[in-house]
């Protein structure tokens, strides 16, 4: 059975590195951020589920975002915070989102297919503290390839994937203002849909 914890601790940095190179994540600014940035509107204080290495979120701490940080994977999150200018304001901490203290924030993210992570009975549960933990006006970002569009395989992955529309039903129950997706083509020509909850 896919244990994301295990799972990670066998894809070095490198290796994380050239997935998302396959994925056309890879770039001086990553393309998933500059679409993320054309959602996120005026707001500033954001917890980014799955930060990783830090590819997006080195980022936004160096564009004054408020920024928090969270992953399970300390070696991801040791190359993360050597690679900061100490000067900067950011919380990075080793952590599973469902165990996370309640915060409140604008946006909360969860890039790269990072929702896929959890099972499906956890997708619920992950979307149920999301809602929980977001300020008025907020919004919740959830980016994951398309159905017709390849995923990254490696031995051992096995995500829960995640559609908008198989999620259409379960956002109507929610406290939602609205919901919809958003879809992107990366640098190598797949296409992504990113699920945007707004309060």
């Amino acid at each position: 059975m896919y244990n994301y914890l295990d799972f990670y601790k066998t894809i070095s940095i490198e290796d994380l590195d050239k997935y998302a190179q396959y994925a056309g994540f890879s770039s001086d600014y990553p393309i998933d951020l500059k679409n993320f940035k054309k959602i996120f509107g005026n707001r500033k204080k954001i917890l980014e589920v799955g930060c990783g290495t830090g590819r997006i979120g080195k980022h936004l701490i160096s564009e004054s975002f408020d920024y928090t940080g969270i992953d399970t994977n300390q070696e991801y999150l040791d190359h993360f915070n050597k690679s900061l200018d100490k000067s900067l304001s950011y919380h990075v901490e080793n952590i599973n989102f469902l165990e996370m203290p309640e915060k409140q924030f604008d946006i909360i993210l969860f890039p790269w297919s990072v929702i896929g992570d959890f099972s499906k009975y956890e997708q619920e549960a992950v979307l149920n503290k999301s809602i929980k933990s977001w300020r008025d006006k907020a919004i919740i970002l959830l980016d994951n390839p398309t159905k017709e569009t390849i995923h990254n395989s490696a031995q051992g992955y096995e995500p829960t994937k995640f559609y908008f529309d198989d999620w259409k039903d379960f956002f109507a129950k929610l406290d939602l203002k609205k919901f919809y997706k958003i879809t992107y083509a990366t640098n190598t020509d797949r296409t992504r849909e990113i699920t945007v909850l707004e309060k």
